[in-house]
């Protein structure tokens, strides 16, 4: 493997240079926060596709070291990261002076290749980024991979919102007998012929019958029975007549109305057939579930136990919520609206907070993984110099799925397993940690949890915006809005400034985010 160097060095310009040579390569370039700055490290991969070749960036010494590991399982480096971060990097200086774009046939120190990415930041989000249908692609395998959730079984009365466990299917016919659908009478349909308000029929009525009686005997030809909404059909009837079109009588009765056979007749099995399907393995259980297995007299179901998440809010500033203020300080907010979130869903919860100690981190996510079946992080995953998250999950002996999505907001979120956990670590941004969650956390969880994927993948519909909003980079944005009867209405009026990552009360009265493509 090639020895790579990299430094932060005043004589670049914001766009930055890349080499390669046999032994050494290097990599320069100026941070637009300053000299020294963490961004200005460099640490990652870089890739050139001709030569099939990856290389490691060695981090300049005042910089602490990232593992290897953890970013080794991907070609390239932060080109996405570049283009959303820096946007005036989306064109670099390779090799002696030659100006070129991405993708680019470059000759490096004698060397042919293609230029794949430009590195930016401390390259610990390797890329190229995934595109969000394909960061969304890889949770939902990874959960779909996991081992199947225990199952239990719970009285229907507890059942709405779980997830079946296995098919549940109709044991018997429903309505189990012809059945009147109103209040009037059971009759022959032939005994109504000629029937008309001026050419009334009259015949006796010779039974009563009500939702819950049994019929005693064979409604003869020329006879009439009176009958209630829901009771069962007597024998040899074959239609029914609503009393408001007779004159009520309870011996005898007047018809002013001819029938056809079947007429007002609900049929055994018309609203579900014995054997037929109710509810497929891994779909949530809605009233409407719960009202047809209860009408086939079953009395409980076979659901999945519901998945517990940890919630680890990580920054040495988080204050809980209800104590005392201090200078410097902030309330965690990520924490509790991720908590919130997952409990709307069904899942139990398990929320902590901790500092930014990796060491700490470490063994926070730990407990949390030997009592929870997934992990959810917020804060740490960007380039600052307490950005630990990479370096936890190094220690964790995490599995990447992604590290890195090409969007805004969350693009340093990363997704990984461990063992047979997924862990998610979202930006430390409010509204990037609720849109990342969304998007991909919670289906992945909900998978995970045993839905049918069909089920799991958030709804996609167009509407009309009542406002522009002005987008300045390039890359795929996401918006927190509010759809109303196929209008979408965006908070502050199309402000920037109102979709900032870190703003929090904007996303009140939000009910959908707003794609704002490539």
């Amino acid at each position: 493997m090639f020895g790579i160097r990299g430094f932060d060095d005043t004589d670049f310009p914001r766009v930055f240079t890349v080499g390669i040579e046999q032994g050494e390569g290097f990599v320069h370039f100026r941070s637009r926060k300053g000299n020294n700055h963490p961004d200005a490290a460099v640490e990652g991969a870089i890739h050139f596709m001709a030569l099939n070749v990856t290389c490691r960036l060695q981090p300049v010494e005042h910089f602490r070291p990232l593992p290897g590991r953890f970013i080794n399982h991907c070609l390239g480096i932060i080109w996405q990261y570049a283009r959303n971060v820096f946007p005036e990097a989306a064109a670099g200086q390779v090799g002696d002076g030659v100006h070129v774009d991405v993708g680019d046939q470059v000759v490096l120190h004698g060397v042919e290749g293609i230029a794949v990415a430009i590195a930016v930041g401390d390259g610990r989000h390797v890329a190229p980024f995934v595109e969000p249908a394909q960061a969304l692609r890889r949770v939902l395998d990874a959960a779909a991979a996991l081992p199947v959730p225990a199952t239990e079984r719970v009285p229907l009365d507890d059942a709405c919102g779980r997830i079946a466990a296995r098919d549940l299917c109709a044991r018997m016919d429903q309505p189990p007998f012809d059945r009147s659908p109103l209040d009037g009478y059971a009759l022959h349909s032939a005994d109504t012929a000629g029937a008309g308000e001026k050419t009334p029929v009259t015949l006796p009525v010779v039974m009563k019958l009500y939702a819950g009686d049994a019929p005693a005997a064979v409604l003869p030809a020329g006879c009439a029975a009176r009958i209630m909404t829901g009771a069962p059909l007597p024998p040899g009837a074959d239609c029914v007549l609503m009393q408001e079109l007779t004159d009520s009588g309870e011996e005898q009765v007047r018809i002013y109305a001819q029938l056809q056979p079947n007429a007002n007749v609900v049929f055994r099995g018309e609203d579900i057939a014995a054997g037929a399907p109710i509810a497929a393995a891994g779909t949530v259980l809605t009233p409407a579930h719960i009202g047809v297995l209860a009408g086939q007299g079953i009395p409980d179901a076979e659901v999945f136990r519901p998945l517990t998440v940890g919630v680890l809010a990580t920054g040495s500033e988080l204050l809980e919520a209800g104590e005392a203020w201090a200078p410097g300080k902030i309330y965690d907010a990520n924490g509790i609206q991720n908590a919130a979130r997952l409990r709307q869903l069904g899942f139990a919860v398990e929320r902590t907070h901790c500092s930014d100690d990796p060491e700490e981190i470490a063994a926070r996510m730990q407990d949390l993984l030997t009592r929870c079946d997934a992990v959810i992080t917020s804060g740490g995953v960007s380039v600052g110099q307490k950005d630990y998250l990479p370096t936890v999950l190094e220690m964790l002996h995490a599995e990447p799925v992604f590290a890195g999505v090409a969007q805004k907001p969350g693009s340093p979120m990363i997704a990984a397993q461990v063992g047979e956990k997924l862990v998610f670590c979202l930006s430390g941004n409010p509204f990037a940690a609720a849109a990342t969650l969304e998007q991909y956390a919670v289906p992945a969880l909900l998978r995970a949890a045993g839905r049918r994927e069909e089920d799991c993948i958030p709804v996609h519909t167009r509407g009309r915006l009542t406002t522009g909003f002005s987008k300045p980079s390039k890359g795929t944005r996401f918006l927190r809005a509010r759809a109303l009867g196929g209008l979408v209405e965006i908070p502050g009026e199309g402000n920037a400034e109102a979709h900032s990552s870190g703003s929090l009360s904007a996303m009140m009265g939000c009910n959908c985010l707003v794609e704002l493509p490539a």
